[in-house]
């Protein structure tokens, strides 16, 4: 299927994180939708579930972002959320708000999911003490060094040293920040010195409701097979075009490409 008659939507936005010689390492993918709030509480998991839909069920324009970190902001309502997860991938970093609190729920959900080999990264960092208690369960720390002072940013990069985690410099506006940061043994850096957050189009396909309605009520029975679930989904080209591209996508992680052949 062609995209050039259709008309792009925005997508998200993303600013890239790099490494100390300014080579790519990743990108943090940001919510620009119209539908959510992000300044509201509760807002931030329908964002994040939007933001994955068109991460990996839309047609796009762009390169492939795969084979690069991806750091996706996530709430506690996302991380306490049974409904929707993606897949443990190399590819993703759940990058954990400065809004979520270290309840003993959270914890617990961030052990049981990076046994099962999520990664996650710590947002805004600035070593308040209750947040501490977040070390274990993450990867990397993002820290905010318009908010921190230099001296404890370096004695806390010290103290935490062995304690297996990565360090990634956000707000880095100058060139002298970022080799200061650079000093003091932070891996990686972002900020608007090295790129402001660019804006990703490309199309978003709407399947038909009733089509997708049936095809849930019909999954819902044991003795499902799955032609009769092909047969469903190939009422709606759109719809079979976004599971297709969902399946195909990072959060699956599936070792082998599916396609469909008339």
């Amino acid at each position: 299927m062609t995209t050039h008659s259709l008309p792009n939507d925005i997508l998200f936005a993303r600013q890239p994180i790099m490494d100390s010689t300014k080579g790519l390492f990743g990108f943090e993918i940001l919510y620009r939708g119209i539908d959510y709030d992000l300044t509201k509480e509760g807002d931030g998991h329908g964002a994040t579930a939007e933001l994955l839909n068109n991460l990996c069920s839309c047609l796009k324009e762009h390169k492939t972002l795969h084979n690069i970190r991806l750091f996706i902001n996530v709430d506690e309502h996302f991380i306490n959320s049974p409904s929707f997860f993606p897949n443990p991938s190399t590819e993703i970093v759940l990058e954990i708000l400065e809004t979520v609190k270290p309840t003993p729920s959270v914890l617990g959900k961030l052990a049981s999911l990076r046994k099962d080999g999520f990664q996650f990264a710590l947002d805004d960092f600035e070593f308040e003490p209750e947040r501490m208690a977040f070390i274990p369960y993450v990867d990397f720390i993002k820290i905010d060094v318009l908010l921190c002072n230099k001296k404890d940013i370096q004695a806390q990069i010290e103290a935490l040293k062995g304690r297996g985690v990565t360090f990634i410099a956000e707000k880095i506006e100058t060139q002298e920040a970022f080799e200061e940061y650079k000093e003091l043994g932070v891996s990686y850096f972002q900020g608007y010195f090295l790129e402001r957050p660019t804006l990703t189009e490309g199309v978003k396909l709407s399947a038909n409701k009733q089509v997708v309605l049936k095809l849930l009520s019909e999954l819902s029975r044991d003795d499902i097979e799955v032609e009769e679930a092909a047969e469903i989904t190939i009422c709606d080209p759109n719809l079979m075009v976004k599971l297709l591209l969902l399946v195909n996508s990072l959060l699956l992680s599936i070792r082998c490409r599916v396609i469909y052949q008339w």
